[in-house]
């Protein structure tokens, strides 16, 4: 199993994030929460009903 390590996550909280140092982390923001528009539009239409595994996966990460 592949180690992961975490930089600091240390922030101000008055100030706005403008971009995600730890490269781990990065990576997750890239891969599952900035979407495009499509694909936006298509987990909206696919969950609307919340009775999917879909909106079960995509509210675990919104949680």
């Amino acid at each position: 199993m592949k180690s992961v390590e975490h930089s600091d996550h240390t922030m101000d909280p008055s100030m706005p994030v403008n971009e995600v140092t730890c490269q781990p982390c990065d990576a997750f923001y890239k891969k599952y929460i900035d979407l495009s528009s499509e694909a936006k539009t298509n987990i909206s239409q696919a969950t609307s009903l919340q009775c999917s595994t879909l909106w079960s996966d995509a509210r675990k990460l919104r949680i």
